[in-house]
């Protein structure tokens, strides 16, 4: 027979069994959380409800609804809150769990305007029973790491991670334990210093309610609790609030440090690693980070917390809204005030993109700001003046010196200013210092690991080196000829490890080969003489991790600068059925990690030509992105899964961009040659043209690009 239990008539000690025993069982549901939340009657209104069949107890469900001393804001914010999910006997049924979440459900209805159960482990088996009660699952992410032993730990945490713990220990940071035993006086002290800092992180950049000092300096007290805070130079500079239930795991419920203040100091990932260490020494096999964002949306803490080597799963929240007018009023609120958070904490990532005064960043920079609003944006540059004129999307800038021809050294300092300033990924656009940064990528850290290796990089980026793979491979690629005279016209004459079109000369007459002839003959880069295939210039784009493809899309050039053959000035959206096999096949072959634009002409006969792979990021990015084209994910958002993009839906788009004023040049050449095609094309989809970089939308960042091509 089931029995429905309050507070009054729950055993105690049944209870600490139930959730010692069970797999569903945490701290928070135990009787001495119950306890700790009673103790704080200003903040919180406990309850507790078990579920009993034949005389045992099968299910515990505790938690708190909050508590305002303004009425108003009461009246408001009031929510039922189950920390850890409720603690169900392993051989629950769903009936019992039925009737434990249906009488939670009938005593809050009018306590709270919604209550939640964030849940640490895994309910699927009584998910049903959760929807007969009226809960709906939301997805929801969490980390658990491994810490059975001190090794586990320390084989499984990432790169930058142990890097960042190095040099914090080697600035001489310490860990500092809060305990009973220590100074009452002191302990107080230790604890405001850390509040202060988690209340700036809390009100600048989380915002959402955080506890008084008083909860903390009550928790403290705690046997539970576990203070490790971080201290330098006699100043406590962050730390981590972790519960403990003891033999089976602990729980990291408060973090933060003062990331960026001090250079080579990254308090909040020391702090972590304290708890983490801490629960391995101290015979806790799991330590529960507490959630990681929803699985559909870039998430910064997530991203911080992916690189201790936790297990990424998914055991969600079960909502249940009892009323849906405050809960729609008071979720717009909280998605309005988020929507505004730009500032870096030790959960977001700080993104370096550069040059900044390219138009390839300006794009990148307004993107990252729309999508990916909780990265903090720097830009870097070596251009004079552009300290002061650069483009408004980033947070921060960094003035780099012209070291002139001298790549390596430019390199160096580039690098030497990211480890300085705590970057987390850089993003180099320029094409002429991408092959220098990535022969040098170990100078970096884990900035690039989206990046991949300086031999894949360098056969895709030599012409001669790719043409002979994709030969290999049964790829279409132009004929090619042992030199400029004994070509046939019409021919192509391009160095082979050049970018942007440079050097790029077209020969139509014999008067253009003498021409040509003439400018190789002492010509300081090899290059590459091919046939010039007629068609239409387009190209597929990508980002891949070990040659397969997550990420993808097409475009077709409409018009280009100069018209004789050069940068696309115009386009849209375009995908061939043989792009993907043909990029695919070389891929295979090279195994390249990172972004790559496979550059063919389409001919009248409907068949793609290779010409080229530009192994970096592309002139005509704004098209991929305004597509719809999730390029940064793999960058910027840790679960990443392969999108396939839909192939006839790219090819009606009518979105067009366009890189202006070129265009505008373009467009005048190809009237004044009687090419009508372009700017019909161009008026007819006038609606539907996104600018790369606008003056009216950014008139430093178009002010910036000036004084590059200038200075």
């Amino acid at each position: 027979m089931l029995s429905i239990l309050k507070y009054e008539d729950i055993d105690r000690n049944a209870w600490n069994v139930l959730v010692q025993e069970c797999k569903t069982g945490t701290w928070f549901q135990s009787p001495a959380a119950y306890d700790f939340f009673a103790s704080q009657p200003s903040l919180f209104t406990p309850f507790v409800f078990g579920i009993e069949n034949e005389g045992k107890l099968h299910g515990i469900c505790a938690g708190y609804v909050t508590r305002e001393k303004n009425v108003i804001k009461q009246l408001f914010t009031r929510r039922a809150i189950i920390i850890g999910g409720p603690a169900l006997a392993d051989d629950a049924t769903l009936e019992e769990v039925a009737s434990l979440m249906g009488k939670v459900r009938q005593e809050l209805q009018s306590q709270a305007i919604y209550v939640e159960t964030r849940n640490f482990n895994d309910y699927s088996r009584w998910r049903n029973a959760f929807e007969i009660a009226g809960f709906h699952y939301q997805p929801h992410l969490n980390f658990h790491i491994d810490t059975c032993s001190s090794e586990v730990v320390e084989a499984n945490l990432g790169k930058s991670r142990k890097r960042d713990i190095r040099t914090t220990i080697r600035e001489g940071v310490t860990i500092v334990e809060i305990n009973n035993n220590g100074d009452r006086n002191e302990n107080y002290e230790k604890i405001s210093e850390f509040y202060a800092v988690l209340k700036k992180l809390y009100q600048t950049r989380v915002k959402t309610p955080l506890f008084p000092l008083s909860f903390f300096l009550a928790l403290s007290n705690h046997p539970d609790a576990r203070f490790l805070l971080t201290e330098y130079k006699g100043h406590v500079i962050g730390g981590t609030v972790c519960v403990e239930l003891s033999g089976k795991c602990l729980y990291e419920w408060f973090a933060c440090g003062e990331d960026g203040v001090y250079p080579h100091i990254f308090p909040s990932c020391y702090a972590t690693y304290a708890g983490v260490m801490y629960a391995a020494e101290h015979g806790c096999p799991r330590f529960d980070m507490m959630g990681a964002g929803k699985p559909d949306a870039a998430y910064g803490v997530r991203d911080f917390k992916a690189k201790f080597g936790g297990l990424l799963v998914e055991y969600g929240r079960n909502l249940l809204i009892n009323n849906h007018l405050l809960y729609s009023i008071g979720s717009w609120y909280i998605r309005w005030i988020k929507s505004t958070i730009r500032h870096h904490t030790n959960t977001t990532i700080r993104v370096l993109l550069g040059e900044i005064t390219s138009y390839k960043a300006i794009v990148i920079a307004r993107y990252i700001r729309k999508y990916y609003p909780e990265v903090e944006l720097w830009g870097y540059d070596n251009k004079p003046l552009t300290r002061w004129c650069h483009t408004r999307y980033i947070d921060k800038y960094i003035q780099l010196h012209n070291t002139k021809n001298d790549k390596t050294s430019y390199v160096k300092q580039l690098a030497e200013c990211a480890k300085q300033n705590a970057i987390d990924v850089l993003i180099p656009v320029h094409s002429d210092y991408i092959g220098t940064i990535i022969e040098h990528k170990d100078l970096f850290g884990d900035m690039l690991d989206y990046l991949g290796k300086y031999a894949d990089y360098q056969t895709l980026h030599e012409k001669n080196r790719l043409m002979q793979v994709a030969n290999e491979q049964g790829g279409r690629v132009p004929k090619s000829y042992s030199s400029i005279a004994e070509a046939n016209i019409p021919f192509v004459v391009k160095p082979t490890d050049l970018s942007s079109s440079k050097g790029v000369r077209y020969c139509f007459s014999e008067k253009d080969r003498e021409n040509i002839e003439n400018e190789y003959k002492n010509y300081s880069h090899p290059y590459i003489c091919q046939e010039y295939v007629q068609g239409e210039g387009c190209g597929y784009e990508v980002y891949c991790r070990e040659g397969k493809v997550l990420r993808e899309y097409g475009h077709l050039r409409l018009a280009e600068y100069p018209i004789t053959g050069g940068s696309s000035v115009y386009r849209r959206g375009f995908m061939h059925a043989d792009m993907r096999p043909m990029a695919e096949a070389i891929l295979h072959c090279v195994p390249w990690t990172g972004f790559a634009m496979f550059e063919f002409k389409l001919t009248p006969d409907n068949r793609l030509v290779l010409i080229e792979v530009n192994p970096r990021i592309w002139g005509s990015i704004h098209q991929t992105l305004a597509g719809g084209c999730r390029l940064f994910d793999p960058l910027l958002n840790s679960e990443v899964r392969e999108e396939i993009a839909d192939m006839q839906k790219v090819n009606e788009s009518p979105i067009r961009t366009i890189l202006n004023p070129q265009v505008y040049i373009v467009m005048a050449q190809y009237l004044l040659r009687g090419k009508w095609g372009s700017a019909k094309d161009y008026w007819r989809h006038r609606r539907f043209i996104h600018r790369d970089v606008s003056l009216l939308d950014d008139p430093k960042g178009v002010f910036s690009i000036i004084i590059r091509k200038l200075l």
